[in-house]
């Protein structure tokens, strides 16, 4: 090829096939060429040769190329997996392939040359020739169903389709065949029903909703039982609907903004919103959202599952936490009420019990007596007040005894109206059927108070305060707007006025410490009264609904008993002794106020104003005290340091404590001596008796 193109290159080869004809002509006309002549057309035979031996080359490359070709496809054709067979015009195999003759359970060379028909089953011959005549007639492609033998096994089902080829030169074959056995088919439409049966039963018996949504529209095509038993409807009804005409108007414009997402995205997050059921009841769903496409349409696929469980046990969390924060405020809320209801009772001890002595030095009738009168009046209130001070400051309920409501507010009545004064008018809506409560009556006093003094405070104008009491039931679908309020028979007491209501952005804050929309107020009137309400097992909530003013009502847990008869009292009779009593006592007013009681009494009173005076009088005394009694709160040392310390030195005494602190009345037999408590501020009656009570006991 190179000594080819090198010999062209250095001569011009038409020139030479020119001057080649030039010396055959000459040398036919003339006879004997010339030297040139012959130079010429050697060189001339040379170049042909070279030509010859190139086209041998490309011939040869040719040849090589075809056989490798045709033995690539040879082996496509021998390994086909389908049966593949060439026949004559006669249905003599004249090639086939060994699935064809695996199918005939043959070897090639056993079928080459052999009828096709000679395979087929004897019933099914006649239907064999007829599909060859029509293959020779058609011109085209023919299909039948056969059985062939298949020695030693039974015989098959086949499937044969023929093609009539076109008739050339060297081509034996007249028809080109396949043929394949219909077990194979059939297994293969088995295996799709059964992919598709396993498919619809996953998409029918899940557990979760599915629901097969447009892309374009939002319109639902299909969903599975789960997701017609969360909506309440039938697939039938479903249909045609949009996703958003099943879920509350509220969340329409989110459930569209979702379906927009997840058409754009291709798929869309997680998330939670309701459907609404055909019983107008929310059902909670997560749905899951993503794009599929079937064909060539595209649709959206939602996943829905019922999660109202899980909205139940986090809503059941956020009420523990409320209550634990709420807790942990009134925690913070009862050792302020405690401190303060402390400094109370012991200016109330001194208040009082002078006001009382005054008032039994005045002869009946006598002017000023009066006056005293209204201090004791006014100091029992305070000491209801301090009472449920020092309860909330406990962390436990005072008291408590049925009370019948009606009573109480009938009772109360001439009171509120001072107290609210002419502008205000007040209403009173007594049930009938209200059972009683059980409560500790100061305390409900204190709230009806409280409650009337707000309202008044929020009609600076005037208006009208209803005071309503009832009894209610309250079933399951009633309780969620009442939070923590369990389904059951309640008494309630509702106080609604007509001034200015309570705004929805506080109304959760409204019972919080220290919480108040008034600049000259402390904040801590709703805080106590739910502390109060909490202790009795009660609650108090907002009430909604009105267009003007505002309503708290208080749930009161339903009670059998009925108010027992209050015992008369004989306070006129004073118990006496002779005993020696230590009184210690860091205040001195309520010191000289149980000295002069205890003396009047009878009593031999020594007295002490700390623990350390008292332990200091107690070792330096010849005779035995028969009783100390003592503030179990003082600076220096506290009452219980000084009976322990006095154990030590002498135990034949006994011992009564005193507390302004509610904690400590009620530790009773937990303060390790056994000793009983009288809690401040007490009467002279009240710390007669108890006194000796305590002397007589064994």
């Amino acid at each position: 090829m190179n000594e080819f193109n090198r010999i062209r290159g250095k001569y011009d080869v038409d020139a030479m096939k020119r001057t080649k004809e030039i010396v055959l002509k000459h040398l036919h006309n003339n006879g004997t060429p010339s030297t040139q002549e012959v130079e010429d057309l050697i060189l001339e035979l040379e170049v042909h040769q070279i030509e010859l031996e190139m086209q041998n080359w490309e011939l040869q490359q040719a040849k090589k190329d075809l056989e490798a070709l045709r033995s690539r496809y040879a082996d496509l054709y021998l390994t086909a997996p389908a049966g593949l067979l060439a026949m004559d015009e006669k249905g003599i195999m004249t090639e086939l392939n060994l699935a064809a003759a695996l199918l005939l359970n043959k070897d090639r060379s056993e079928l080459i040359g052999r009828p096709f028909l000679d395979f087929v089953a004897e019933a099914d011959r006649p239907a064999y020739l007829l599909h060859l005549k029509r293959c020779a007639e058609s011109a085209g492609e023919a299909m039948v169903d056969l059985h062939v033998e298949s020695e030693p096994e039974p015989e098959k089902a086949v499937r044969l389709r023929s093609l009539t080829l076109a008739q050339t030169a060297g081509r034996s074959a007249a028809y080109s065949s396949s043929i394949l056995e219909l077990r194979d088919a059939a297994q293969a439409s088995q295996a799709l029903c059964d992919e598709t049966e396993k498919y619809f039963t996953l998409f029918k018996e899940s557990q979760d909703g599915i629901v097969l949504i447009e892309a374009e529209t939002g319109v639902i095509c299909d969903g599975n039982p789960e997701f017609e038993k969360q909506s309440g409807l039938k697939l039938a009804d479903l249909k045609g609907l949009k996703i958003w005409d099943v879920q509350p108007v509220a969340q329409s414009e989110f459930a569209k903004k979702l379906f927009r997402d997840a058409c754009r995205l291709g798929c869309g997050s997680t998330v939670v919103f309701d459907l609404l059921k055909t019983d107008e009841r929310k059902l909670p769903l997560e749905f899951i959202c993503k794009e599929i496409s079937i064909g060539r349409r595209r649709y959206i696929q939602c996943q829905s599952r019922d999660i109202t469980e899980k909205v139940q046990e986090e809503e059941l969390a956020r009420q523990a936490r409320e209550q634990l924060w709420q807790s942990q405020k009134m925690d913070a809320l009862s050792r302020l009420a405690s401190g303060v209801a402390h400094a109370l009772n012991n200016l109330l001890t001194s208040v009082l019990g002078y006001s009382r002595l005054a008032s039994d030095e005045l002869p009946e009738g006598h002017p000023v007596r009066a006056y005293t009168e209204a201090i004791i009046e006014s100091g029992d209130r305070a000491v209801g007040l301090t009472r449920q001070l020092t309860a909330i400051g406990a962390g436990r309920p005072g008291a408590l005894h049925p009370l019948d409501l009606n009573i109480m507010v009938r009772r109360m009545d001439k009171l509120l109206r001072r107290t609210l004064g002419a502008e205000i008018e007040l209403v009173t809506l007594l049930g009938e059927d209200v059972s009683c409560i059980r409560a500790d009556e100061p305390a409900i006093e204190q709230i009806i108070l409280n409650l009337a003094i707000n309202a008044r405070e929020a009609m600076p104008q005037g208006g009208t305060l209803t005071l309503q009491t009832s009894r209610v039931e309250l079933a399951t679908v009633d309780c969620p707007c009442h939070s923590a309020i369990k389904p059951g028979t309640y008494t309630t007491i509702s106080v609604r006025d007509t001034g200015c209501g309570i705004r929805k952005d506080i109304r959760d804050l409204i019972f919080e410490p220290f919480y108040t929309t008034k600049q000259q107020h402390s904040g801590l009137g709703l805080s106590l009264l739910y502390g109060i309400v909490h202790q009795c097992g009660g609650h108090i909530v907002v009430g909604d609904g009105l267009e003007v003013g505002a309503e708290l009502r208080i749930y009161f847990p339903f009670c059998k008993d009925k108010p027992s008869a209050a015992a008369t009292k004989n306070e006129n009779v004073l118990a006496r002794g002779n005993e020696t009593v230590l009184v210690v006592e860091d205040e001195d007013r309520v010191r000289m106020l149980a000295v002069h009681c205890l003396t009047s009494l009878g009593y031999q009173v020594l007295k002490a104003s700390n623990g350390v005076d008292a332990l200091m009088q107690v070792m330096q005394m010849d005779k035995p005290v028969d009783l100390i009694f003592t503030d179990m709160s003082m600076p220096q040392m506290g009452g219980r340091m000084l009976v322990e310390k006095l154990r030590k030195i002498r135990g034949d005494f006994k011992v009564l404590f005193t507390t302004g602190y509610m904690q400590d009345s009620l530790v009773g037999s937990n303060n390790g001596f056994n000793a009983p408590v009288l809690l401040k501020p007490y009467t002279f009656s009240s710390l007669a008796q108890k006194i000796r009570s305590v002397l007589d006991a064994s």
